[in-house]
């Protein structure tokens, strides 16, 4: 982006998950000459990012943080140490997104303060001490002097690319559920956990 590559250049940036809101705040922070970290569990998604930011390779890295939260290899520690960003992205459909531990963060935070922007705030945060923030007043300083940004909703800030993100991401499902109910679970089985009631029936078990 003309004008906008020396902003942040040469800041360290650490995205947690590498689904939409991480590529494309990977993608931002890239283009104002920041380094990035990517992290996601899948191996497969690691090499999509990987092959999507090829042109950035010097200032990029992928790391598999493994399934613990809490647990990273020394590796991505040392990089969360050094961040001058920290984007929580980790979404679980239908779930509350995976936190990182307070003593952890603490941590991370002692070597340099932090720009901490938790977009999974929907589902609970991926950093703790997160809370809802209006776009009035959207940042707070925590207690460990990082600045946090934390409005829930974000996407809502960019309505047309969230619906048209949003509607690649549901077409297939859209297409099956139009053959049908039955027809729709037996292609996407995951489906299933979204049914409240069938035939007059209480289906899901919360």
């Amino acid at each position: 982006v003309s004008g906008f590559d020396v902003l942040l250049d040469e800041k360290q940036a650490v995205i947690l998950g590498g689904v939409v809101a991480g590529e494309n705040m990977a993608r931002m922070l890239l283009e104002m000459g920041a380094r990035v970290t990517i992290t996601d569990i899948k191996e497969i998604k690691i090499m999509r990012l990987g092959e999507m930011f090829a042109r950035h390779n010097k200032r990029i890295t992928l790391i598999n943080p493994g399934l613990d939260i809490n647990n990273p290899p020394a590796a991505l520690i040392e990089k969360y140490r050094w961040a001058d960003i920290l984007g929580g992205c980790i979404l679980v459909p239908g779930g509350i997104a995976p936190q990182m531990s307070e003593e952890l963060l603490t941590e991370i935070s002692r070597v340099k303060p932090k720009l901490i922007v938790d977009i999974a705030l929907d589902q609970g945060g991926n950093f703790p001490g997160s809370y809802s923030r209006h776009y009035d007043d959207p940042v707070f300083i925590d207690g460990m002097n990082n600045a946090r940004f934390c409005v829930p909703n974000m996407p809502d800030a960019v309505g047309r690319i969230a619906s048209l993100e949003l509607e690649k991401t549901n077409i297939e499902y859209t297409l099956a559920l139009a053959m049908g109910l039955k027809e729709a679970i037996r292609i996407f089985p995951e489906l299933r956990g979204g049914i409240n009631t069938q035939d007059g029936l209480i289906m899901h078990p919360q």
